[in-house]
């Protein structure tokens, strides 16, 4: 990493807020070289995300069907996590055929068990 690119990415984390905004993310993007999440090609990985009926769980599961993954969403609610695999399938072109579902709640060892 040139020294640009480590002075102002230690300026971000000291600041901590800015780190984890869009802010960090395009400061970083451009003098990092990062690439866009759309170069990368993740066709025959799989992945598990929990907590993907909503906020941080559903943008990644969101963005590792884009980049073709085969996904399986977890979440505690059986009404949520259809409602989000139904988003994700009408949001990300040839979802349908790589996402499933798992119904689960994590505190519940049983339930955990089950899922499995």
């Amino acid at each position: 990493m040139p020294q640009l690119a480590r002075i102002l990415d230690a300026t971000l984390e000291w600041a901590v807020v800015p780190s984890f905004t869009r802010v960090g993310y395009a400061v970083r993007r451009r003098v990092a070289g990062w690439r866009d999440l759309d170069a990368f090609d993740l066709g025959g990985r799989v992945a598990l995300v929990s907590g993907a009926t909503s906020g941080i769980g559903y943008a990644a599961a969101h963005a590792l069907l884009r980049m073709g993954a085969t996904v399986t969403i977890l979440g505690r609610d059986a009404g949520r996590t259809r409602a989000a695999a139904a988003r994700l399938i009408a949001e990300v072109p040839g979802a349908g055929d790589r996402l499933t579902t798992v119904v689960a709640a994590m505190d519940d060892r049983e339930a955990v068990r089950r899922a499995a």
